[in-house]
Formats: structure tokens, sequence, C-alpha cells
């Protein structure tokens, strides 16, 4: 059977992802890892100065690396970035290797919570802080829910109450996968075997279209019977 799979909180700055995230791996007995802070440690400089010194741009890179390193230690709790899901190749490694949450809360709330920290935000930064977390929403919320298996709305909520419902979610997301796999153990293995056959950029998924239930753990479990077979 399949490793555990890890858990991934998404939303925008100031949504609570660090903390319930800090709860969540100490409740499921996991690893966390924090994209920013990975970022922080690698280059021993803020994300501001990042920011100010090297473009944004080149955060970006800074940040699917982290993407990266993190998924790649799994099974694990990751907190991203709020811009994580900007780049097509970041949203797909975290489809394909986690349970993924969007943690959402009115501009106001996030707006709030940043100026009660002192930490400096380069997107949300100036005089007008709220009217830019609105463009950044306007930007990033289709993206957010291509990527995010659920979303939950953190506002007047304690980092308690948030973590156990997203327990309750991922146990359940993870207890429907194991049926479904063991339903279709067959179908996957068919699957794989299509695949190695007909190895073109889309006979994967067709073949998994064909054979089996598109579970979201499905696919990266097909893959790694790939070497099996």
């Amino acid at each position: 059977m399949p490793d555990r799979q890890s858990l991934a909180l998404i939303g925008l700055s100031g949504v609570g992802k660090s903390s319930v995230g800090q709860l969540l791996a100490q409740r499921l007995g996991l690893p966390l890892y924090d994209t920013d802070a990975l970022i922080v440690q690698s280059e021993a400089r803020t994300i501001a100065q990042i920011f100010a010194e090297a473009g944004e741009e080149r955060f970006r890179d800074l940040e699917s690396a982290a993407l990266q390193r993190a998924l790649s230690n799994t099974p694990c709790v990751v907190s991203t970035g709020g811009g994580i899901v900007l780049r097509p190749e970041n949203r797909a490694l975290l489809r394909e290797h986690a349970f993924v949450v969007w943690l959402d809360a009115p501009t106001a709330t996030l707006v709030a919570r940043l100026l009660s920290q002192d930490e400096e935000r380069p997107l949300v930064g100036g005089a007008d802080p709220a009217g830019r977390m609105e463009a950044l929403r306007a930007a990033r919320a289709g993206v957010y829910a291509e990527v995010a298996h659920v979303s939950l709305n953190t506002a007047g909520r304690r980092v308690e109450e948030i973590a156990a419902q997203i327990l309750q979610l991922f146990t359940a997301a993870s207890i429907e996968t194991d049926r479904l796999i063991g339903q279709n153990w067959s179908a996957i293995r068919q699957a794989a075997r299509t695949f190695l056959s007909q190895p073109q950029p889309d006979a994967f998924e067709q073949a998994v279209s064909l054979y089996a239930h598109p579970a979201w753990e499905v696919r990266s479990f097909a893959l790694a019977l790939l070497g099996g077979l």
C-alpha cells in the first residue's frame, strides 16, 4: 500500500497557515515544513530583503525549490507562501503529493492580522494594504480553488477548531482513498501496464481515466507501481 499522504496549506498571507500547520504537525506526528522559513534559512536573509535585492522572480524560483524539498520528505505538513500557486509546476506538485487545504478569511481580517505582526510583507505593504490584498485575492482565488481539495474560512475561529476540522477531512479522505485503491487494485495495475506499453505524454492520464477511479492519491500511487511492473 502507498505511504501516508502529506497535507499542505495554501492561502493568502495572514490566513493562519503557519499556526494551523504547527498544530496539525503536532497532532499528526509529522514534520512541518514552512516554505518561507526554508527560504529564509537557505538564503540567510528575510523575504522582504530577497524581494528588494533579487526581485520577485528570484523569490519564486527559491519558493519552487523549497516546495520540492518539503514534499520530498513525505509524509509531512507543509505551510506555503501565498503565491506558491502561481506557477503551474507548483500546483501540479501539490495536487500529486498532498491533500491540499485552502484557508481563507475576509480581507479586513487578513489586513488586521498582518498589521499586528512585525514581519514586513512585500506584496501587501504601502498606503493601501486592503486594496493590495483584494488585488491578490482576485488574481489568486481561481488557482487556489483549482489546487485545493477543500477550503475553510478561518475568520473568528480558534486555531484548535480549524485544525480539528482539517484532521477530520484529511482522515476521511485517506480512508476513502484506501477504499478506492483496494477496490481498483487490478485496474490501477492495468493502468500502469498500459502506460508502460504506450509511453506517450497523455497515455497515463488516459489509462487512469479508463481503468481507475480518479481518487486524489491514485495517480501518485500508480506511478509508484511503474517501477515494479
